[in-house]
């Protein structure tokens, strides 16, 4: 194609709905260097879309496909047409060409690139391009002018975020074209989905919202698809080789060359844009797997880049695409991007680089990093940014099993060398705290690094710290206590003992990301001390336990913080109680929940002796009698949910299901059977609950899922702490927004093929506080809930049927006529045990699309048949649950054709194949059917095996053919094709099954033979139930008139009624096609195959008109088909002899209205009417 300058007049002439205006802008808008890169027609379209831009001030995006090339090739529109080697057809793919206009704003260019990545183009080649300001006024002089004058802001950020130009003063327009491979789309369905999503990122910045929110979301984005794309970690840290010059244009021109990897160019222009540098221009191009990429790059002000400024750069953009590859890792990609700019700079100032950039390349460095950068502001300000050069070279170390905090048993020593290191009161004070805070740091880095340790480790590792760090500040206090006021006796002298008691998390060894520290402080007497200055227990022990406090200080709120809340009284109350006082209030004046707080208690430090006596007397407070009031805990909890939730939003701790409902139930449980039974006399909920099953109280299978409802929450909520900094706020964030997202990789949740880190989350979170609600429904008949709770589907299937009434809302609200048949069906699907609980999660997944799909009745039933014929139902929801794709093609199936539903459910086996994506989602050519087809009926033994496969293999893709049509809407085209390919396949492997068990000296007569069919399949617009019209053809083995012989014809009759049989005898698998051999010559009453030449002679002089009809769509389908391409070289010229075209019109326009007019007035008939 001939690249051409345009012409004003001729555009004019060939796009007349352009204004004279837009046209001349047009022309005048880019340099010289712009108009001679494309050809007329590529101007055209450019100058269409720069024309509806201008129309309407909104986005415009056109997508098309212009070709089918190798991956990774930059598209060649001079080759795009040769033919390529059969071998490499499956290679090809189809290659779209995206351009995009609309007004320039900063940082734009990095967002369309991650936008596009994201959406699964592979960008190969393209042009950026960005225009001078337009104005509505802008006259060609002008544009010129401004053209030369381009030094100001093309694409500016500002110390890694973005400001947003004001278009009163600025308004460039950018025309960017990308081309690339694409997969899952048609143009017309990326051009619709990618309009969308930009459309509404554009108008968020055009309105003034932050840029970084914007660039939050697509750097999500990126992050998700980064983890599907599964980008082997040594691919991304390939070299890139960087070179550069100035442009005479005015800038720097950066060329940059290296291993191609997906996101590529999105991870160069966010280093460009974190580096307040302006992208005036870009060329891309792909050669195989090799990347050269041309930027012509300048300082806001439009300057070109220093020499400082650039050499940083080459390595920010070095490090910065490494880095990329690592977001999926990020539970806040954007945040850990921004932050490893930031340390990349204080590593590069630093006098330490040269040790510390080499290991920036390391894979294990980087994939850790991206883990802490986005996890935590706590841990960036106050740890990682202060610690980083001491960070790096310790994440870099050999061992992945190596822990970076302190075990247990070795924390009380290493602090006393720290202590021992102080001389003072005051310096031993900051020696505890720095300890606390460093290990505290230490065992983050563990919990966020190491995969393989989950909650349980956190709390019992917080657990012994805080233990040890309480024990410690109290032994400090009672030295500076005891120096000033002597030791606290009673009235006969004796020293009187204190005890030190966790409750709440503490007591129950299960401290997580920012909780509590829940303390009650209990001494045995009252009197005085016997210092110098004395003074009364009373006094003595609150100033005591009130130092002790002081001596831990909480950097953040939460974080170390400790709670005397739960001590008689309250805030009201003194902070330490006598033993009396303690007895008394917890006898007489205590509400429910504070005994129940009891059931929490473990001793921590002080005397053993007074410790093991408290506990006694709880026992008898709590476990004696009936020391609750079921009224006043339900009375609570509703006031809790009224006070600390809020409409439409969920709460982890305190809504319906949540961690209070959890805690709370355990302990009533605990108090009712814990009277006869010691053993649940203990703080701990998880082994609370293995003796709650072991006694036969609760299941194995809940008390499983009620420990992993309790683990989850725990982590949810230590994620929520994570997350905002905030102890109190444990509200989720809106399902679909980025902080969930945020959350959801803070939890240690990833990003699979098909399903997000943030779905599996929101599954997990509706399964998990459902158990949770049915555990309270079963146990304690629901008193904790409140009565207008609404549940899930999931609610329905785990609460036992008793209890379940509440929920049946459920079911109308999805639209079910038969709502009583579909909770049987729900009952059929969820079984028992672990089989109800993988049930419960993906009717979570399932129940948008069988509420929104055009028969839920009919989808739930059909559900339900198939899974009571899989082999295992649970391993069948756990699949679907994985592969959610699978699920959405397996219910439009259930909802949108019972003869596609009966013939999966009765060949259940088809599942994986019908619901794969891939396979379901594209034509399949003659090639790969036939390579299927061979391998499925190479064991077969005989004839009648090789037939019942065949059938099979029909069955089959009649119902992947068919799932495309009903269920994912194909083309009516498609469809036809895929019809006609599967006929044509089974055509041709049956004619060489045939041909392969006669004789061998009959078996080289087959390039002799070929079949050819007529109508529909020869048209190929076949469909579910046509017959197939067939006519065998042969060549003689002699030559000249006399050639054919009696044997000849049949040996060839012969196998061409076997052929007809094998289609369409009747097995107990049913039958193939039924064959019509009535199109060719003299109909039934004539030969079952025929000669070429003869043949030939009877059209030329004998047939009728609507036999030469039937041949315009006559097609060699199996056999020797250069023999039937042959045959009609020869005898399609028969249909432009004189005057049989008008005779075949009239004669055609003479049956249709003879058809009609035979129709009965007041019938309908689609195929005659």
């Amino acid at each position: 194609m001939e690249l051409t300058n345009p012409d004003l007049s001729r555009l004019n002439r060939d796009e007349p709905d352009l204004t004279a205006e837009h046209l001349q802008f047009y022309l005048s808008a880019f340099p010289d260097y712009y108009y001679r890169s494309f050809t007329y027609d590529e101007h055209r379209l450019r100058c269409r879309l720069l024309g509806c831009f201008l129309s309407q001030l909104k986005p415009c995006v056109h997508v098309t496909e212009i070709g089918r090339s190798v991956a990774g090739d930059t598209y060649d529109e001079n080759h795009a047409d040769d033919d390529s080697d059969e071998n490499d057809e499956d290679k090809r793919e189809a290659m779209y060409e995206v351009t995009i206009v609309a007004y320039d704003y900063p940082g734009e260019f990095s967002l369309l690139c991650g936008l596009l990545g994201a959406f699964g183009l592979n960008i190969s080649s393209g042009e950026i391009h960005t225009s001078v300001e337009y104005s509505p006024t802008t006259s060609p002089q002008e544009a010129e002018t401004a053209y030369e004058k381009r030094r100001r802001l093309r694409r500016r950020s500002y110390g890694g975020g973005f400001a947003v130009v004001d278009e009163r003063n600025s308004r460039r327009i950018i025309l960017d074209t990308f081309r690339g491979h694409l997969h899952g789309y048609t143009a017309a369905e990326f051009e619709e989905k990618l309009t969308l999503e930009f459309t509404q990122l554009y108008n968020q910045i055009a309105q003034g919202s932050q840029f970084d929110e914007v660039k939050k979301r697509v750097n999500s984005m990126v992050a998700e698809a980064i983890a599907r794309t599964r980008v082997p970690e040594q691919a991304a840290l390939n070299p890139i080789e960087v070179t550069d010059h100035r442009s005479a244009e005015g800038g720097t021109q950066l060329r940059i060359v290296s291993e191609d990897t997906p996101f590529f160019l999105y991870a160069l222009s966010t280093a460009f844009v974190l580096h307040d540098v302006s992208v005036e221009r870009v060329e891309i191009h792909t050669h195989g797997q090799r990347i050269e990429d041309r930027f012509l790059l300048a300082r806001p002000n439009g300057e070109a880049l220093d020499r400082e400024l650039l050499d940083h750069l080459k390595l920010s953009a070095l490090f910065t695409k490494q880095f990329t590859f690592f977001l999926d890792h990020a539970p806040d990609p954007y945040t850990a991007l921004l932050r490893f700019e930031t340390l990349l700079t204080d590593v590069l100032e630093s006098h330490r680089q040269g040790n510390l950039k080499p290991l920036l390349l390391n894979d294990k460095v980087l994939a850790d990093l991206a883990r802490l950068l986005g996890a935590s502001d706590y841990l960036w300000e106050d740890f990682i940014r202060r610690q980083s050069e001491n960070l790096i070279p310790l994440l870099a170390g050999d061992s992945d099993a190596r822990m970076y905090s302190t075990e247990p048993a070795q924390l009380a020593s290493e602090l006393k060398t720290k202590l021992d290191e102080a001389h003072d009161y005051a310096s031993q004070v900051q020696a505890l705290n720095r300890f606390k805070d460093q290990e505290n740091y230490r065992i983050d880095l563990d919990h966020i690094l190491r995969k393989d340790l989950d909650f349980f480790f956190l709390s019992s590792r917080l657990t012994a710290l805080a233990e040890l760090v309480v024990e410690t500040a109290l032994e400090l206090a009672w030295t500076e206590l005891q120096q000033r006021y002597g030791v606290p006796r009673t009235v006969a002298g004796i020293q009187v003992p204190y005890a030190v008691f966790g409750l709440g998390k503490m007591g129950g060894e299960a401290l997580g990301y920012a909780s509590d520290i829940e303390l009650l402080f209990v001494y045995s007497d009252v009197g005085r001390t016997d210092g110098s200055h004395p003074i009364e227990n009373t006094e003595f022990f609150v100033r005591f336990f009130s130092e002790a406090v002081s001596c831990i200080q909480t950097k953040r709120e939460g974080i170390f913080q400790i709670d005397l809340r739960l001590r008689p009284h309250g805030n009201a109350g003194p902070v330490a109680a006598s033993l009396a006082q303690f007895l008394t209030y917890y006898r007489n004046e205590a509400h429910s929940y504070e005994k129940l707080a009891l059931v929490r208690m473990r001793f921590i430090c002080g005397d053993p002796a007074l410790g093991r006596q408290v506990l006694r007397l709880r026992d008898d407070l709590v476990y004696a009698g009936e020391s609750i009031d079921l009224g006043e805990l339900a009375d609570l909890r509703h006031l809790q949910i009224q006070e600390k939730s809020e409409p439409d939003r969920l709460n982890a701790k305190f809504s319906p299901g949540g961690l209070v409902d959890l805690e709370y139930s355990v302990q009533i449980l605990q108090i009712r059977y814990g009277r006869s039974n010691p053993d649940l006399r203990q703080p701990g909920i998880h082994a609370a609950l293995r003796i709650l099953s072991d006694t036969g109280t609760i299941s194995p299978t809940e008390a499983d899922h009620l420990i992993s409802a309790y683990r989850f929450l725990r982590t949810v909520i230590n994620g929520l702490r994570m997350l905002r900094g905030n102890a109190r706020d444990l509200f989720l964030p809106v399902v679909d927004s980025p902080e969930y997202a945020h959350l959801a990789g803070r939890c240690g949740y990833s990003t699979g093929e098909e399903l997000s880190a943030a779905r599996r989350l929101h599954l997990d979170f509706e399964t998990k506080t459902a158990t949770v609600r049915s555990f309270v429904e079963s146990q304690l008949e629901g008193r904790l809930l409140p009565r207008d709770a609404v549940g899930t589907v999931a609610d329905l299937i785990l609460t036992p049927p008793p209890a379940r009434q509440r929920y049946l809302t459920v079911l109308s609200q999805a639209k079910f006529k038969d709502e009583a048949r579909a909770l049987a069906n729900l009952d059929a699907l969820s079984g028992t045990d672990e089989q109800r609980y993988a049930f419960a999660t993906l009717s979570i997944l399932a129940w948008d699309t069988l509420q929104n799909c055009p028969d839920p009745d009919m989808a739930l039933n059909n559900w339900e048949r198939f899974a009571s014929q899989t082999p295992s139902p649970k391993d069948h929801f756990n699949r679907l649950l994985q592969q959610p794709k699978r699920l959405e093609i397996l219910v439009s199936i259930f909802a949108g054709s019972q003869f596609l539903a009966e013939t999966l459910i009765r060949n259940p086996s088809f599942f994986d194949y019908v619901t794969d994506p891939a396979l379901v989602g594209v034509t399949r050519t003659r090639k790969q059917l036939k390579a299927e087809l061979d391998q499925l009926t190479v064991t077969a033994a005989d004839h009648a095996e090789r037939l019942r496969l065949t059938r099979v293999f029909r069955r089959r893709e009649i119902l992947r053919i068919g799932t495309r049509d009903i269920c994912l809407h194909a083309e009516l085209s498609e469809v036809c094709r895929d019809l006609s390919n599967l006929a044509d396949t089974l055509v041709a492997f049956l004619l060489d099954a045939i041909w392969l068990e006669r004789p061998p000296a009959e078996q080289n007569r087959s390039k002799d033979f070929v079949v050819l069919a007529f109508g529909k399949l020869g048209g190929r617009e076949l469909n579910y139930s046509s017959d197939i019209d067939l006519l065998g053809v042969y060549r003689p083995e002699g030559a000249g008139p006399n050639a054919q012989s009696d044997r000849e014809e049949r040996l060839f009759s012969k196998v061409m009624q076997r052929l007809r049989a094998d289609l369409s005898d009747f097995t107990a698998d049913g039958y193939l096609y039924r064959v019509d051999l009535r199109l060719r010559p003299f109909g039934n009453s004539g030969p079952l195959v025929y000669r070429s030449e003869t043949l030939l002679r009877y059209y030329r002089s004998s047939a009728g008109l609507w036999e030469h009809q039937a041949l315009l769509k006559l097609r060699p389908v199996a056999g020797d088909l250069e023999l039937g391409w042959e045959f009609l070289r020869d005898a399609r010229p028969l249909m432009s002899e004189a005057g049989l075209s008008e005779k075949l019109a009239d004669n055609i326009r003479f049956m249709r209205e003879t058809s009609i007019s035979e129709l009965p007035p007041e019938e309908w008939n689609i195929k005659s009417g």
